[in-house]
């Protein structure tokens, strides 16, 4: 017994499917022939390969929305609402010319969703496209991603082809950001020092490029983790470890992406290979891999050595007195007032007002190199009898003030300000330097600097009047 499938042309023209079963008779020595009609059945086999088609796809891909385009006659019909298959319902015909000319495509985008059909068209057996069409309900234009599946006939021609639309626009926007910042990075790294790439979310170093190359060994490139530590103990100045490893921390960074934030700066000294320190600014951006699905981690490190030490320059040059170096008024005053602004009640801070005594009658008799000799020297000789968290400035003249921070208590004042009075005196080796000095006191005498300074201004006057107390501290009349 055989089967054959073939093809009849009636006398209406239409073409109809036969089928036909051939079975031999043994007994009479010939054949016999069943034929029918099969052309329903064919049909059904052809909608039945689509409607798998449809559902594999729907299964396959969520939230999306399935259409059949009859390639012969360039007619688009829609099958589901992304859930379940149902019975085609004519869309639009005349596709793709007429979504161009209904302004359903935008601009930009038409050479793409053009070409997407006329792969279909053809008879390709895939494809994909991402275009911008206008949405019915919101009449905007959103990205969409089509791809379509041939279905063919027997005769291997291309029939319908079913397509899947979906909504694109957050994932192209990720995908675009991602491009942007690959070109953007790929720009800037030529300038840098050094360009590390990690996949964050499994902590896996990818890529190293740049001068420290050479410097990180093989067995510390294992994770995010190993080298921002490695490079903590090896490249990062002990003066900054701290504050690097917080930024440079993947746990900090996954939680901050997570928040939203994506960029972090941090500007630290690192060690050259010769021991040298000098300025280096770090870029981390985090963004989300969209073709690998995970948070990518690039590091761009910049030497801003010249930069970093000009800018430092320019701020201590604005801030300090040319002459002796000290803080200048501003800045002095400045600092106190911030002080006292986060001092409690209990803190003990005392301002000390200095002026050099008969320095108008030096300065006119040996001129004003041996004046400005003198300053300088009274200047080396307070910042040296000082602590380092003390405050030392030139605010006039031959007028000095110093601000002693958190002193233990009352008695600790007198010495302290004795051990600078002995400095100044002795700071010249052939002449005597006289000093009258006024004391204030925080919390006592007063809460805020402009009071501190006048209280200590006249404690200072009542010192020169007296010829015989050279400090004196302020006490209310």
């Amino acid at each position: 017994m055989f089967e054959v499938e073939y093809r009849v042309k009636r006398k209406d023209g239409k073409v109809r499917w036969m089928s036909a079963r051939i079975v031999p008779d043994t007994i009479e020595h010939q054949y016999v022939a069943v034929a029918f009609d099969s052309t329903k059945m064919k049909q059904m086999m052809h909608d039945l390969r689509i409607s798998e088609e449809e559902k594999k796809i729907a299964l396959e891909q969520g939230n999306i929305v399935i259409l059949r385009y009859d390639v012969k006659n360039k007619v688009l019909y829609y099958t589901n609402d992304g859930k379940k298959t149902t019975e085609p319902k004519k869309m639009m015909e005349n596709i793709p010319q007429s979504a161009i000319e209904q302004h359903l495509i935008k601009e930009e985008t038409q050479k793409e969703y053009l070409g997407f059909f006329s792969s279909m068209l053809e008879g390709k057996p895939k494809g994909e496209a991402v275009f911008l069409r206008r949405n019915s309900t919101s009449q905007k234009y959103i990205w969409i991603k089509g791809k379509f599946t041939m279905i063919y006939n027997e005769k291997s021609e291309p029939t319908t082809a079913i397509i899947s639309y979906q909504d694109y626009s957050e994932a192209y926007e990720r995908e675009l950001a991602y491009e942007r910042w690959k070109q953007d990075f790929e720009r800037r790294k030529k300038d840098s020092i050094a360009y590390y790439e990690y996949d964050l979310t499994h902590d896996v170093f990818e890529k190293l490029e740049g001068a420290l190359n050479d410097e990180l060994p093989k067995n510390a490139r294992n994770s995010f983790t190993y080298i921002a530590h490695y490079a903590a103990e090896h490249f990062v100045s002990p003066k900054d470890r701290k504050k690097y490893l917080k930024v440079f921390s993947r746990e900090y960074l996954l939680d901050q992406y997570q928040k939203g934030r994506h960029h972090f700066t941090l500007q630290h000294r690192r060690i050259d290979s010769q021991g040298n320190e000098f300025w280096a600014y770090g870029e981390i951006q985090l963004v989300w891999d969209p073709y690998a699905s995970l948070v990518r981690a690039s590091v761009l490190l910049h030497d801003i050595d010249n930069e970093k030490k000009d800018k430092i320059r320019m701020k201590r040059l604005s801030e300090t007195d040319a002459l002796t170096g000290l803080y200048n008024r501003s800045t002095l005053f400045h600092r106190i007032e911030s002080t006292l602004q986060h001092s409690g009640k209990h803190v003990l801070h005392v301002l000390v007002l200095i002026d050099l005594d008969n320095f108008k009658l030096l300065n006119d008799t040996y001129g004003h190199q041996y004046g400005d000799d003198v300053l300088i020297n009274v200047a080396k000789s307070m910042r040296s009898a000082c602590r380092s968290e003390d405050y030392c400035g030139r605010i006039g003249g031959d007028e000095f003030v110093i601000f002693l921070r958190n002193l233990s208590c009352d008695y600790d004042i007198l010495p302290r300000i004795e051990a600078i009075r002995l400095a100044i005196l002795n700071c010249m080796d052939d002449r005597e330097i006289v000093a009258s000095f006024g004391v204030a006191c925080y919390p006592n005498d007063s809460h805020n600097v402009d009071e501190l300074y006048r209280h200590s201004d006249e404690a200072m006057y009542r010192a020169k009047r007296s010829q015989k107390h050279k400090i004196q501290f302020y006490k209310k009349i």
